[in-house]
């Protein structure tokens, strides 16, 4: 068995000693167990005193207090404590690189009596005497096993010297063999064994008298469990059926419970409470059962066919805490449903596309909690949980929480002071482009005043050009009024319009002289 501490494992490895002077493998059995997936099946040598095992099952792997890994049924060979030990063990975590997650291993001693031992020896004989007989059989292989054939076969191998054998079938283990043969006898098939415990018994005889006797031990059950009826009893969402078949010789091993979809479970009666056994869930409505005790032996009795109405299955209901946490934390799942030690995946995630999923089992009130890995994804995520039965049996979704993911304090500051850089950043490169362009307007501006002034010159020049070229002549036509003053005397009007233009003349002069200086 493994305990795995509410952790999810997929594989466990390990060697186990007995003592092989006390006990012997008689079997090792897989029925029931937790593992699907066997890298190699385990195996036993009774030489060695050793059984390996290495199994395993996929995604999601198992969670739980009582995974039962294999099954072992040992025969005593002698009295005396004998300890089943671990030599060596793994437990592997469902983590993807396979943690050896084991804390601790159990080991345990069986104490063996020394009532009906396997082989009985008679007195030590006279050393001259044959030797003890060895027996076996073809058809009751395993001495502790029983088997429903009446007939049963004995095989022994004769030694030399035997000169007679004598053989006997009896009820006490201690019985004296009576009914003689000749040495060329090898072989006993006794036929309609009845129904119980039976020792066959054998010696070898020589010329020195009798060897010492050898006691084989079968056990036959030819007859089926008595007949039976079954009860459904519905408890709430458990659905409970009543099993107490009687089988008086081997007693019941199991019963074989058959649903309408072909699923087939076997239930051992150490699996049942006050004769009670709580079937698996099912989808809501009619359901179909039929029902087979087996004894020990093999032999089955059929009870009447059974039907009910399966319930709605409930929805498993959740709480968070807290709902609100930063990066890196993690959050605490608890809630309850109404189905004890059953398996529950609880989702955390954005959406059904991107989510984390845990597989515990519920405890034995139905209750379950668990806290998630530590939360990396900012913003607003969900947690929901379902309940998974067997095969594809599922709840329903149960109502998505609400969970939100912040950013630390550090982050949050450290996110705000880039923020605030990164403006400024913006604003420093908004001024320097301001001042460029204030640079290359007022680069722009000095160039063109430049080219301005050189134009104006140039206007200047041309115009004082033009106006002194304009004033010679003016000048000259004055000249030709100041000769014509000498040939006659110039009327009134003629001697105004001579001094106004004379005037007018140096005034414009000035002017020009004056504008030109001020465009400069």
């Amino acid at each position: 068995m493994t305990d795995t501490q509410g952790a999810a494992i997929n594989n466990a490895d390990a060697v186990i000693n007995f003592p092989k002077d006390l006990l012997d493998v008689q079997s090792v059995s897989k029925n029931g167990s937790i593992f699907t997936i066997w890298v190699e099946d385990p195996t036993f040598s009774n030489s060695s005193g050793t059984i390996t095992l290495n199994g395993g099952l996929p995604n999601p792997g198992f969670t739980g207090s009582k995974g039962k890994i294999l099954s072992i049924v040992f025969q005593a060979k002698k009295a005396g404590n004998a300890t089943v030990l671990f030599a060596s063990a793994n437990v592997r975590a469902n983590d993807g690189v396979g943690t050896n997650i084991l804390s601790a291993r159990q080991s345990g001693t069986i104490t063996i009596g020394s009532s009906l031992p396997p082989v009985i020896q008679a007195p030590i004989p006279q050393s001259n005497v044959p030797k003890l007989p060895i027996i076996t059989s073809s058809t009751n292989p395993v001495t502790n096993e029983w088997y429903k054939d009446s007939t049963a076969v004995f095989n022994w191998n004769i030694t030399s010297g035997v000169t007679s054998i004598q053989t006997l079938l009896s009820k006490s283990a201690l019985s004296i063999p009576s009914v003689q043969y000749d040495a060329s006898v090898s072989q006993k098939t006794i036929s309609q064994i009845a129904d119980g415990v039976h020792y066959f018994h054998l010696r070898f005889t020589n010329s020195s008298g009798n060897g010492p006797t050898a006691h084989y031990k079968i056990q036959i059950d030819g007859t089926a469990p008595d007949s039976f009826n079954p009860t459904i009893i519905q408890n709430g969402v458990r659905t409970q059926v009543t099993l107490k078949a009687r089988d008086i010789t081997s007693g019941v091993d199991h019963y074989a419970i058959t649903f309408s979809d072909g699923t087939l479970i076997m239930v051992k009666p150490s699996e049942l409470s006050n004769n009670m056994f709580v079937l698996p869930v099912t989808e809501k409505g009619e359901q179909k059962i039929s029902l087979v005790a087996v004894d020990k032996a093999g032999n089955s009795t059929d009870s009447v066919a059974l039907s009910y109405e399966a319930p709605e299955i409930t929805i498993p209901s959740l709480t968070i805490n807290p709902d609100e946490l930063q990066k890196g934390e993690r959050v605490m799942i608890t809630g309850n449903t109404e189905y004890v030690r059953t398996s529950l995946v609880v989702y955390v995630g954005k959406n059904e596309s991107d989510v984390d999923q845990y597989q515990i089992i519920t405890s034995d009130d139905g209750s379950f909690s668990l806290k998630s890995d530590e939360l990396q994804n900012v913003g607003k995520q969900y947690v929901w949980a379902q309940l998974v039965f067997s095969g594809n049996v599922k709840s329903t979704l149960s109502e998505k929480k609400t969970l939100l993911v912040k950013e630390t304090e550090l982050v949050r500051i450290s996110r705000a002071v880039i923020y605030r850089l990164i403006l400024i950043i913006i604003i420093i490169l908004l001024l320097i482009a301001v001042f460029f362009a204030l640079f290359l307007g007022w680069h722009k501006y000095f160039g063109l005043k430049k080219k301005l002034t050189n134009e104006l010159d140039e206007v200047a020049k041309s115009v004082h050009g033009s106006f002194t070229l304009f004033k010679e002549e003016l000048s000259s036509q004055l000249q030709i009024l100041e000769n014509a003053k000498i040939d006659r005397n110039l009327n009134r009007k003629e001697q105004k319009i001579f001094k106004e233009l004379q005037e007018n003349i140096d005034s414009i002069d000035e002017f020009v002289e004056k504008k030109l200086k001020k465009l400069k």
